[in-house]
C-alpha cells in the first residue's frame, strides 16, 4: 500500500531535491507553467529564450516562462493573483517551501532573473497512455488487464526535464552541488557532462537529477531524462528553433507574455492507443499549437494558434453570430457554441469507440480475423457503424452524427444550493426528417431495453416535438427536433426553444463585459460564469464533508467489499489482477484500494506523511480565501491570416 502525501514537494529530506524544486516552485507559484516552446524573432523584453538552445526539435512540447520578478508581466501577474484571492496562500507557500529541511532560507535570488524551460518528449505520452490503458477500470471495460503491480521505488524515465537559466548560475549550482555532497548523491558522466542524482527515497518519490551546461542548469527525475538535452547542447540534435512552425507560431501570437508554448501534435499520432487506435487515429495530425499566457488589467489572457504541418487541416469555420446565446438563460453557468459538429469527426470517433467497447468492434484481434478489414481509419469507422446498424436498426454516423450541421452548443444551470439544475445540448441539423426518423428508432430501442417500465412519452415544444422520460422528482430527460434543431436535455431547458420567456445570456451584463475583451469575429464560444461556479464548488465541497467525505483526501475509500479481503495487500492484488467485482474497491479512483477502510482498522501504515502539515495549512488558506473577484473564464475561436486562433481570458475584477 502506497503512503499518501498531500505535499510531495516538501516531503523529501534531500536538499538537492528541495533546491531543484525551489527553482520550479518559483515559476509555478505565480503563474501556471505551460507545456511547450519559445521565440526567436519578436522577443518579449522579459524572456530571452536561451533555454530553447537545449530543447530537442523532436520534443512533444517545449515551454518557457520568465523568472524576471522585476518585469512588468511578472509584477502584473502578482497583482492579478493577489486581486483574485491567492495572495496569502502564495506568501505562505513561499515562506514554507523556500527553506531547506533545517529551516534555513534558500538562495532564491540566485534562481530568479532569467527563465525556465520545460521539455516533454514522447516517452511521457507513452507512459501516460499506457498507464491509462492498463488501469483496472478500463481493463474491465475492454477485457484487457495487465495484472502486474510493483510498488517498489523506481527511477524510471519520465520524459520531462526542466532547463533553468538563472540570474546567478554559479551560486545556484554551488547550492545544488553542496546539497549533493551532504546527501551523498551519486554522479555519472554522459558525453562529457557530469550528472548528479538522488535515487527515489520511497515509492512516492521520483528521484532527482541535475547537470550544468554553461550557464544552464538541467533538472529532471532521472539522468536519462537529461540525455536528449545534453545531446542537443552538444550539437547532436537539432534544437526546437529549427522547426519552421516555431517561428510561425511566435510571429502569429502576442509579443508580450509570461510564457510561450509550442506543442508538436504529430508526436501524439505515434502513441499506441491499443483497442481505440482505429477510432481516434483520424483525429490526430502533424500540426503545431502555439500558446501564450500573459497578464493584462482585465485578467490573465491565453492566446493559441494552430500551425499546419504536412497534413491537410480541416477548413477553418467561418465566423458566425450565435443564436444560442439569445436562447440560453442569463444564469447559465457554462455555455458553449461552435459550428458543424458533424464535420469534425469527433462524434464519429467517440461513437465508434463506444461501439468497440459494447460490441467488440474495432478490437485488433477481431479486425485481424476479418478478411477485408478497411485499412483507412475513416473507412474502418464507417464499417463499424454499418455493422452496428444491423443490430440497432439505424446508422448513427450517417443518420444522426453527420446530420449535425450549423451551430451547435450547450449550457448548464444550477441553483445556489445545488438542489436543482438544468442543461441542454442542441445542434442545427441538415435534414430534420432523417434525424426524426433516427430518434424514433432509438426510442423503440430504449423502450425495449427498459422493458416498458419507464415508457417514453411525447410532447409538443414550439413547432416540434420531443420524447420525454420521467426521472422523478419533477425532472424529465427529453430529446427531439424543435425549430430545425436537435435538442437533448432537461424539460425546462428545452422549453426555451419554444420561445424564451425570461432573460437571456446575450443580455447579461457580466457576459457582455467579458466578451467585449475578446475578438468580435468568432467561430466558437466557451464561457464559464465563475461568480456562480466557485460558490457552487464550495457548496459541493461542504456537501461532501456532510456525506462523510474527507475533502483533503477526496472521496472516502472504504467500500464494504473490502471486508472480503484479509488485508489491504490482498485487496490490492485482486484489484490489480482485474478480478471480477473489484471495481468498487477503489472509490477515490487513485489506483489504490480500500485505503480508508484498512486505515480505520489499523491494519495499514498511516496514509499521510509527517510532512503533510504544511500542505494542510496552505489548503486551509486556499479554502478560506475570498475568490469573489474572479468573475468568469471565456475563450473564443477566430481566424487570422489564414490560421485558426483562440483568445481566452480569466476575468478578474478590480
Amino acid at each position: 500500500m502506497k503512503a499518501q502525501s498531500q505535499n510531495p514537494t516538501s516531503r523529501g529530506t534531500s536538499r538537492l531535491t528541495r533546491l531543484a524544486v525551489a527553482a520550479l516552485f518559483v515559476a509555478g507559484s505565480s503563474v501556471p507553467l505551460l507545456t511547450a516552446a519559445l521565440p526567436v524573432s519578436a522577443q518579449s523584453a522579459s524572456v530571452s529564450f536561451s533555454t530553447a538552445e537545449l530543447a530537442p526539435a523532436d520534443a512533444f512540447s517545449y515551454s518557457v516562462m520568465t523568472l524576471d520578478n522585476r518585469s512588468d508581466q511578472w509584477l502584473l501577474s502578482e497583482e492579478l493573483l493577489r486581486r483574485a484571492g491567492f495572495g496569502e496562500a502564495i506568501d505562505q507557500a513561499i515562506s514554507e517551501e523556500m527553506t531547506d529541511e533545517n529551516g534555513n532560507p534558500l538562495p532564491l535570488d540566485a534562481f530568479m532573473g532569467g527563465e525556465i524551460g520545460v521539455v516533454v518528449d514522447d516517452s511521457a505520452l507513452d507512459t501516460a497512455v499506457s498507464e491509462s490503458l492498463d488501469s483496472p477500470e478500463l481493463g474491465m471495460m475492454t477485457g484487457v488487464t495487465d495484472g502486474d503491480s510493483d510498488d517498489a521505488p523506481t527511477n524510471e524515465l519520465q520524459g520531462i526535464a526542466a532547463i533553468l537559466d538563472a540570474r546567478a548560475p554559479d551560486t545556484a549550482w554551488a547550492g545544488i552541488s553542496q546539497s549533493a555532497i551532504e546527501d551523498n548523491a551519486q554522479e555519472t558522466d554522459y558525453n562529457g557532462t557530469t550528472i548528479i542524482f538522488s535515487e527515489p527515497a520511497d515509492e512516492e518519490d521520483s528521484g532527482m537529477a541535475a547537470a550544468r551546461i554553461g550557464d544552464h542548469i538541467l533538472l529532471a527525475s532521472t539522468p536519462e531524462d537529461l540525455h536528449p538535452l545534453i545531446d542537443t547542447a552538444n550539437g547532436e540534435n537539432e534544437n526546437i528553433t529549427s522547426v519552421p512552425q516555431f517561428a510561425t507560431a511566435l510571429d502569429a501570437l502576442p509579443t508580450e507574455f509570461m510564457a510561450f508554448t509550442l506543442v508538436n501534435n504529430g508526436v501524439a499520432s505515434d502513441v499506441d492507443l491499443g483497442p481505440f487506435e482505429s477510432s481516434f487515429s483520424g483525429l490526430v495530425n502533424d500540426s503545431f499549437t502555439g500558446v501564450t499566457l500573459s497578464a493584462d488589467q482585465p485578467g490573465f489572457r491565453f492566446e493559441t494558434v494552430t500551425v499546419p504541418g504536412e497534413d491537410a487541416l480541416p477548413a477553418i469555420p467561418a465566423a458566425y453570430d450565435s443564436s444560442l446565446e439569445a436562447i440560453a438563460p442569463e444564469d447559465a453557468i457554462v455555455f458553449l457554441s461552435a459550428p458543424d459538429l458533424g464535420a469534425t469527426g469527433v462524434l464519429d470517433a467517440l461513437g465508434a469507440a463506444l461501439l468497440g467497447v459494447a460490441f467488440g468492434m474495432g478490437d485488433p484481434a477481431l479486425a485481424e480475423a476479418t478478411p477485408d478489414a478497411p485499412s483507412d481509419p475513416e473507412a474502418a469507422i464507417a464499417q463499424q457503424y454499418e455493422d452496428a446498424a444491423g443490430l440497432l436498426g439505424v446508422n448513427l454516423q450517417t443518420d444522426l452524427f453527420q446530420q449535425f450541421a450549423g451551430e451547435y452548443g450547450m449550457w448548464l444551470t444550477a441553483d445556489a444550493a445545488m438542489e436543482s439544475g438544468s442543461g441542454v445540448f442542441a445542434s442545427e441539423v441538415s435534414d430534420p426528417d432523417t434525424v426524426n426518423n433516427t430518434l424514433m428508432q432509438l426510442s423503440f430501442l430504449i423502450q425495449g431495453a427498459m422493458g416498458g417500465e419507464s415508457a417514453l412519452a411525447t410532447r409538443a415544444v414550439g413547432d416540434g416535438s420531443v420524447y420525454t422520460m420521467d426521472l422523478g422528482g419533477g425532472m424529465a430527460f427529453e430529446f427531439g427536433v424543435v425549430g430545425g434543431m436537435f435538442v437533448m436535455g432537461t424539460s425546462d431547458a428545452i422549453d426555451r426553444f419554444g420561445g424564451a420567456d425570461s432573460g437571456t445570456l446575450s443580455g447579461d451584463t457580466l457576459y457582455q463585459d467579458v466578451m467585449a475583451t475578446l475578438p468580435e469575429a468568432r467561430n466558437s464560444i466557451f464561457f464559464v460564469d465563475l461568480e456562480q461556479a466557485i460558490p457552487l464548488a464550495e457548496t459541493a465541497s461542504e456537501s461532501s464533508e456532510d456525506f462523510g467525505f474527507d475533502t483533503g483526501m477526496g472521496i472516502e475509500d472504504a467500500s464494504e467489499a473490502c471486508a472480503d479481503y484479509e488485508s489491504a495487500d490482498a485487496a490490492q492484488d485482486a484489484y490489480d489482477a482485474g478480478e471480477p467485482n473489484t471495481f468498487d474497491l477503489d472509490q477515490d479512483f487513485d489506483g489504490e484500494v480500500c485505503e480508508d477502510y484498512f486505515a480505520e482498522t489499523g491494519t495499514v501504515a498511516e496514509i499521510e506523511s509527517e510532512d503533510a502539515t504544511s500542505g494542510d495549512e496552505i489548503e486551509d488558506t486556499l479554502a478560506n480565501a475570498d475568490y469573489s473577484a474572479i468573475k468568469a473564464f471565456a475563450v473564443v475561436g477566430h481566424e487570422e491570416d489564414g490560421l485558426q486562433h483562440s483568445s481566452g481570458i480569466l476575468y478578474i475584477a478590480e
